[in-house]
């Protein structure tokens, strides 16, 4: 199965692209996907291993456990931070 993968704002700049596209096994969650992107180096593995990430899968927030389908967009946001 294909997705899109989407990074915004530092995850962006801190692994130099922002968006990327993958081959995944169908079945696979959004917490596999951050295993696969984590194992892509140490810089990956920090963004991917962390738990205040936010994901959206199609435009909507997702859970750790939601199940990905062929043709999926996934975007990457790091946690809002400011005041």
């Amino acid at each position: 199965m294909k997705l899109k993968i989407l990074l915004f704002a530092n995850f962006r700049e801190l692994l130099g692209l922002s968006e990327l596209d993958m081959e995944i096994d169908e079945g696979t969650r959004v917490a596999d996907l951050n295993r696969v992107l984590s194992n892509r180096g140490p810089i990956w593995q920090n963004v991917f291993q962390s738990s205040s990430i936010k994901v959206a899968v199609n435009h909507e927030l997702a859970e750790l456990d939601s199940v990905l389908k062929d043709g999926d967009e996934v975007a990457y946001f790091p946690p809002v931070t400011g005041g």
